[in-house]
C-alpha cells in the first residue's frame, strides 16, 4: 500500500487537471473539451506503474505461465481451442512469446491495453472525468487490473464492444464480446446489454 499511495496522489492531481474543462457554446449546442495532455500523462503514469511490476497478487503466476510457454515447434504446439481454456488469451501470449517478447514485456503490453482502454472509456463517457478516475482507483479497479490479467483483458475488449453498441454497431458489438469470451467466458454476460437499451426508470427497469 505504501507504493500505491504516492501513485494515487499523483493520479488524483492529474485527474483534477484533466477535469478542468472548457465549455464552448455554439448556438444551441455545447462542446466540452477535456484536457488531453494531462490525461495522457495520467495514463502513462498508471500504465508504467502496473507494467513495470514484478509481483502483486497473481502477477508471479502469470509470469510463470508465460515463461513456461513453449513455441519451439510453432505457436499452436499443444494448444487447446476449448473455450474453458481461454484460447484467445493464450494465443496472444504464444504470439508474443514467438516474437521474442519477455515476460516483463507481456506484463507491460497487457497493462497498456487493459488500463488504457478503461481510462479511455471513463474519459469518453463520464460527465465528470476526475470523479470517474478517482473511483477507478479507490474502488479497486486499478488494483484488480494488476491482479487478474486475463479478466481485465476481457473487460477491456468488452468496453470497446459497449462503445460500438452505443454507436449503433450491434454486429460489431456481438463479435467483440465473442472475441472477449475467448479470453474469459464470463464475457458472454455482456450480451445482455442488447436488451438494456430502454429508458432508465421506465416499466422495463422495474421488470428487470
Amino acid at each position: 500500500m505504501r507504493e500505491l499511495l504516492p501513485l494515487y496522489g499523483v493520479c488524483f492531481i492529474l485527474a483534477y487537471l484533466v477535469n478542468r474543462r472548457s465549455v464552448y457554446d455554439y448556438g444551441s449546442e455545447q462542446y466540452i473539451y477535456k484536457n488531453r495532455i494531462w490525461f495522457l500523462v495520467l495514463a502513462a503514469v498508471a500504465v508504467l506503474f502496473a507494467g513495470l511490476r514484478t509481483n502483486y497478487n497473481d502477477t508471479a503466476t502469470y509470469i510463470g505461465i508465460y515463461n513456461n510457454i513453449s513455441v519451439n515447434n510453432g505457436i499452436l504446439e499443444g494448444f487447446s481451442w476449448e473455450l474453458s481454456e481461454h484460447p484467445g488469451f493464450y494465443l496472444m501470449c504464444r504470439v508474443m512469446k514467438y516474437l521474442g517478447a519477455s515476460a516483463q514485456t507481456f506484463i507491460m503490453i497487457t497493462s497498456l491495453f487493459a488500463i488504457g482502454v478503461q481510462l479511455w472509456f471513463i474519459r469518453k463517457y463520464s460527465n465528470n472525468t476526475g470523479l470517474g478516475i478517482f473511483l477507478f482507483f479507490t474502488v479497486g479497479c486499478f488494483g484488480f487490473s494488476m491482479a487478474a490479467v486475463k479478466q481485465c483483458v476481457a473487460i477491456a475488449i468488452c468496453l470497446i464492444a459497449i462503445d460500438q453498441l452505443i454507436r449503433g454497431r450491434t454486429l460489431l458489438f456481438i463479435l467483440l464480446v465473442l472475441l472477449s469470451a475467448t479470453c474469459h467466458p464470463f464475457s458472454l454476460l455482456f450480451l445482455a446489454c442488447l436488451f438494456l437499451g430502454f429508458r432508465p426508470w421506465s416499466q422495463y427497469t422495474y421488470i428487470l
